[in-house]
């Protein structure tokens, strides 16, 4: 937990206290948990797995970014 409060605070740090917390969670079971789904339902490889997470971790880090501190329960107007 801590290595991605870390590895994310730049990301997250224009958000509301409690969205940085949950965009940083988010990213973090992004980053583990969908693995062992993509795998074992979807019968997905190693590269294909990456491929699809970097996939999800790139959207959210960009919506991060253009959000500019609005809370994650309202959307971007792009």
């Amino acid at each position: 937990m801590a290595s991605y409060t870390k590895a994310l605070a730049e990301a997250v740090k224009e958000l509301p206290k409690e969205d940085r917390k949950l965009a940083t969670a988010m990213l973090q079971v992004l980053h583990t948990t969908p693995w062992l789904e993509m795998r074992d339902q979807w019968d997905l490889d190693g590269r294909q797995i990456a491929r699809a997470a970097a996939w999800a971790v790139r959207t959210l880090l960009k919506d991060l970014k253009t959000r500019r501190g609005l809370p994650l329960d309202q959307e971007v107007e792009t």
